[in-house]
């Protein structure tokens, strides 16, 4: 997708609330709120959630870099310091 303002690349998350109990949705919306609060390079950054009766989409910046988790089972020897410190 496209950021409507910015124009950027995104990637949407949906997630579909119906098939969460209340204490599951509880802890969405806690990490949801714990996501506008970080801002750091290397976590992908929250631009903006709509609430709606059934679904939450976040909009999330684009980690179009891969997958960290493929990358180490990629490297059975794992990652030294100095490379897992780009991640």
């Amino acid at each position: 997708a496209r950021h409507v303002f910015t124009g950027e690349k995104v990637a949407v998350k949906v997630i579909d609330k119906t098939k969460l109990d209340a204490l599951a949705t509880g802890h969405l919306f806690q990490e949801v709120r714990c996501m506008k609060l970080v801002q750091h390079p290397n976590i992908v950054r929250l631009y903006e959630v709509i609430d709606t009766q059934t679904k939450l989409y976040l909009i999330l910046e684009l980690g179009d870099g891969g997958d960290m988790f493929d990358y180490i089972m990629k490297h059975e020897e794992g990652l030294n310091e100095d490379l897992a410190k780009k991640y």
